[in-house]
């Protein structure tokens, strides 16, 4: 917690850590599994940095036909004017 006294023009600022220290050992039994996991994010990206990855190149790249079906065209609207709806 942040606290605050100002005398004048001058405002001095302090932390009160007691508030925090609950916050802290609520943390705690976290901070082994964070910084496990982590370090081991930070070591495969380093084995990614040392191993670029490799493009393709055009005769690689196999297509395959597209499994999507097109939707139907709707039909033109009719001629302009008032429609036979009422």
């Amino acid at each position: 917690m942040l606290k605050r006294a100002k005398h004048g023009r001058v405002v001095n600022c302090w932390l009160a850590a007691d508030p925090m220290k609950e916050a802290a050992m609520w943390l705690a039994p976290y901070q082994h599994f964070w910084d496990t996991r982590l370090d081991a994010l930070a070591r495969y990206l380093d084995q990614e940095e040392q191993q670029p990855w490799e493009t393709p190149q055009s005769s690689d790249v196999r297509r395959l036909p597209s499994a999507a079906v097109s939707k139907p065209h709707r039909k033109q609207s009719g001629a302009r004017g008032r429609s036979q709806k009422r």
